[in-house]
């Protein structure tokens, strides 16, 4: 019997397995199905309890019982030393290609097979990059039938609001066609109907754009928008959808596939003025999925999280169904 994920664990109690094979552990959120899988080994005497997977974050379950099944007699252990490359059929230079596509503790774990530690933070990306992206051309509207996600990640008195219009370019590259931010307080917080008449203004301008938000935070413009066009409820800071937004967004930048003109993103009188100041003063912190980006105490990350978003569903494949205004 295979399962395919964590979210099996219920059905996976009670089975009684010749052989078990877990895969890629260390990307493993939940550790119940592993248990349940563990358990179960004992009711075959001969049963074979195999586990696959590249390094991971020390501290965790999974280093754990790496550490365990190292020293007991009863597991046969084996490890790839760190900064090797066991696979004969892989390109050095496919590999080198790849590590730059990599933040340094990703590629560590990943191509080096060493386990790094929680505190580990690295930089996501370098201010030479964001400045690579720049282009002046990127137009302030999305090009007619292309692709267009309105962003939404609202903030209403601590947190900014950041508004982002991101689309596919001519050659389907991601481009920044519009990025706006608005910093609330307690004294002053940002309204929803201000969120609410950006989206309907652009809406006036691109009436093909998805409506892209958290739905924890906008669940009822969400509902109030549904009528008049798509809508996608992101999860954005939950596990996977985290890293995967991370890495897509990064992946742009390092390729060059993303775009924005000088500027963008401007917030008078903040230290970080701009997307580019904002994308270089974010940090990395390791999660059980890969690795998601933060901000250090007293910046933020809003601005590089609706663009994130974006630049993730953009290079995701969406049903022609989904594109394009409804009756």
């Amino acid at each position: 019997m295979l399962f395919r994920s964590a979210s099996d664990s219920d059905s996976a109690q009670g089975k009684t397995p010749d052989i078990v094979v877990c895969d890629e552990i260390t990307h493993w959120s939940s550790k119940e199905f592993f248990d349940a899988m563990f358990s179960a080994r004992n009711k075959r005497p001969d049963c074979v309890f195999v586990i696959l997977t590249n390094a991971g974050i020390k501290g965790t379950w999974q280093w754990d019982l790496r550490n365990l099944a190292r020293a007991s007699p009863r597991w046969r252990f084996f490890e790839q030393p760190e900064r090797t490359m066991l696979a004969s059929w892989m390109d050095p230079a496919a590999v080198a290609e790849d590590r730059k596509l990599l933040i340094p503790s990703e590629a560590d774990r990943l191509l080096d097979n060493r386990w790094i530690d929680p505190g580990e933070a690295n930089g996501y990306l370098m201010l030479a990059d964001c400045v690579a992206c720049h282009d002046p051309h990127v137009p302030d509207r999305p090009l007619p039938g292309r692709r267009t996600f309105f962003v939404v990640d609202y903030g209403e008195k601590k947190d900014r609001t950041a508004l982002a219009v991101v689309s596919a370019g001519p050659t389907n590259d991601v481009e920044v066609n519009r990025l706006d931010v608005i910093q609330g307080s307690p004294e002053s917080p940002v309204p929803i109907a201000a969120v609410e008449a950006w989206v309907a203004d652009r809406l006036a301008e691109t009436p093909w754009g998805v409506l892209l938000a958290d739905p924890h935070q906008m669940v009822g413009t969400l509902q109030k928008f549904e009528a008049r066009c798509p809508v996608v409820r992101f999860e954005y800071r939950a596990g996977k959808n985290n890293y995967a937004m991370a890495q897509a967004f990064r992946n742009a930048v390092m390729t060059r596939q993303a775009r924005w003109r000088p500027g963008t993103g401007y917030l008078p009188g903040a230290e970080d003025a701009d997307l580019d100041a904002e994308l270089a003063a974010l940090i990395t912190k390791p999660t059980v999925y890969g690795y998601r980006f933060d901000h250090e105490s007293g910046k933020h990350d809003d601005r590089a999280t609706v663009v994130g978003m974006g630049t993730l569903h953009l290079t995701q494949s969406l049903s022609p169904d989904d594109l394009g205004p409804r009756d």
